[in-house]
């Protein structure tokens, strides 16, 4: 009898597949990751903007008499944007399910843990995120539903933004101007961008985004002696748990970071086209309506009770390193998932965040669009 070959059971081969899903998906989100996320409360997104309504001291004669008449203030304006809500379901049918248990590689169709619904739960979160990224740049609060506020509406130069209107209060407009594409150069992104933007708030911007296309046209402007990269960046706000201390960012895989003057340009795909943001996240945060804030405040034995109710196992004991890696996050959203009601043979579970961006100083910000 002749050895077996591969042409005598390549067919059934074909059905074995490697042993972990493979996703073709690209689920990079840049500004996300970035961007602190901080506890939000209340019915909505509110803070308190102050504009200019006092005038600078002038020398005065001695003795000078002062009375109520002689006083003036600053103006304090109340800013407001409703929550935005994103969720994404998932659901499988109970064969499905317990096929894949049962199946001796449940990996590869993505079954976590061979729990085929937590799999597709995972790959809704990040969906979840998909979404938020790219409505970080592209969202209207004032849509209905209502979106996350994104850049290319708050980082404007003019229109009402937050319920305030800086045709009224000059100061609520961020720096933003355009400029042809032949003339991009680094004395033109500093002339009108980086500068604008000290000139109107006193600080240069933290850090910058652009789309791969603009990327790629900064970095030609380098020559190989000059080129500055950088796997690192330190942002203002985000290290404590109400976001006051800075922290230091290690970029992921498949984020690029070049230097000009010092500021980190970072590339991100859902950058609006043509168009360079100057961000200071001093003054811009995401904030989020969640429950897990209050137990990631209670420490590490809180969150491993809440993870045993979770499990239904009063014994389970998380690794001391995770439980704390936990109760130190401060950064990143958090989704929560929920079953829904028994309606059959079937299970479905919904991952959502409710959340809204806080944009404190618009004038602390800034665009610059190519033409």
């Amino acid at each position: 009898m002749a050895s077996t070959q591969l042409s005598d059971f390549s067919a059934a081969l074909s059905l074995m597949y490697r042993r972990r899903l493979t996703t073709q998906i690209n689920s990079l989100v840049v500004l996300l990751f970035l961007l602190p996320v901080l506890p939000g409360e209340g019915k909505a997104c509110y803070w308190t903007a102050e504009f200019s309504g006092a005038s600078d001291a002038a020398a005065s004669a001695e003795g000078v008499a002062r009375s109520s008449s002689d006083a003036d203030d600053e103006i304090e304006v109340g800013a407001t944007l409703a929550w935005a809500q994103y969720d994404k379901t998932a659901s499988v049918t109970d064969l499905a399910q317990f096929a894949a248990g049962s199946n001796f590689n449940p990996e590869s169709v993505g079954a976590f843990g061979a729990d085929l619904l937590g799999g597709k739960v995972q790959r809704q979160i990040r969906r979840l995120a998909l979404g938020m990224g790219s409505d970080l740049y592209s969202g209207n609060p004032g849509a209905s539903p209502v979106e996350l506020a994104g850049a290319a509406l708050a980082i404007d130069s003019s229109g009402t933004f937050a319920g305030i209107d800086p045709t009224t209060y000059s100061e609520w407009a961020a720096a933003e101007n355009s400029i042809a594409t032949a003339n991009l150069s680094f004395q033109a992104v500093r002339e009108n961008l980086i500068t604008p933007v000290y000139d109107a708030c006193g600080e240069i911007p933290e850090f910058l985004t652009c789309p791969s296309d603009v990327f790629d046209k900064l970095k030609a402007l380098f020559n190989d002696n000059e080129l500055h990269v950088e796997r690192e960046v330190v942002l203002a706000r985000g290290g404590g748990l109400m976001g006051n201390e800075p922290r230091t960012v290690k970029l992921r895989a498949g984020m690029d970071c070049i230097f000009i003057d010092g500021i980190p340009v970072i590339r991100d795909r859902h950058c609006t086209a043509s168009t360079i943001y100057a961000w200071n996240t001093n003054y811009v945060a995401v904030r989020q309506l969640s429950p897990m804030w209050s137990i990631l405040q209670q420490g590490t034995q809180a969150i491993q009770e809440v993870f045993r109710r979770l499990a239904d196992d009063p014994k389970l004991v998380l690794p001391r390193e995770q439980l704390e890696g936990m109760a130190a996050r401060n950064n990143g959203i958090m989704p929560y998932v929920k079953l829904l009601g028994d309606r059959g043979l079937s299970t479905e579970a919904v991952v959502a965040a409710h959340a809204q961006v806080e944009y404190l100083r618009r004038n602390g910000l800034g665009k610059l669009t190519l033409t």
